[in-house]
């Protein structure tokens, strides 16, 4: 009777949109394929949908409805389905800052990830279980489904690139991009003692009002800068 009452109160909180039964970088790969086979100009029916994802037409319900949900599909009743402009901003954005925005813009319509992003923003994110506490009691949902809710926001925001260079959530928009064109308004130019080349010092602001410096040729690339962040990577601790 436990678990009836379990399975119960699931399917009540999915049909109120608590519980995505799938991920964000899932649901944008459904819809994504529903862009490519079928186009984004026009209304589809579930039929169509689902042989565009290969998929059988009873197997896709409740996809449709999530991905209503999280405003990447429209519906047009007894005409069909047809993408959104906040999914074209996520797949086919014109800069790195459309999608970011467009990303936090969807996520938010899931009442647990909406209160995640608030609660989280700026902060490094605590254990999954942690999170799943806090939706728990939020929402008044089950243990096995908040912990659900927990992994799945955990993972968008790490797929679609939502943590900072220190692990912590950030909504606001930077880049490496960003901080390479500040860097180059204004440098630190000083000349190498070995070969002669033209160098610059990077500041890097850490916490506690500490500053790194990396010395690289005026130059530089992002190639470069890929490598250097490949390099420092390995020096961050396996359990971060």
């Amino acid at each position: 009777m436990e678990i009836q009452d379990l399975k119960n109160q699931q399917e009540q909180s999915e049909d109120k949109g608590l519980i995505p039964i799938k991920g964000f970088k899932y649901m944008t790969e459904f819809v994504a394929k529903i862009y490519t086979n079928l186009g984004a100009t026009l209304y589809h029916s579930k039929t169509e949908i689902a042989k565009a994802n290969g998929l059988s037409a009873n197997s896709i319900k409740q996809m449709l409805s999530l991905g209503q949900t999280f405003q990447l599909l429209e519906l047009k009743h007894s005409t069909g389905y047809k993408i959104t402009p906040l999914f074209l901003k996520i797949y086919k954005p014109l800069n790195d800052h459309e999608k970011k925005q467009s990303v936090i813009v969807s996520l938010r319509n899931i009442p647990a990830f909406n209160k995640m992003l608030n609660d989280y923003n700026g902060h490094n994110l605590p254990p999954n279980t942690s999170i799943a506490n806090n939706i728990a009691r939020s929402f008044s949902i089950n243990e096995q489904s908040s912990l659900r809710i927990a992994n799945l926001f955990i993972e968008a925001v790490k797929d679609f690139d939502l943590l900072n260079s220190d692990r912590e959530l950030d909504l606001t928009f930077s880049s490496v991009k960003q901080e390479k064109t500040a860097i180059e308004a204004n440098p630190n130019t000083i000349k190498n003692d070995t070969n002669g080349d033209e160098m610059i010092e990077l500041p890097i602001l850490l916490k506690s009002k500490r500053q790194a410096l990396i010395k690289l040729p005026s130059n530089f690339s992002d190639e470069d800068l890929s490598r250097i962040i490949t390099i420092l990577s390995a020096y961050m601790e396996k359990d971060q």
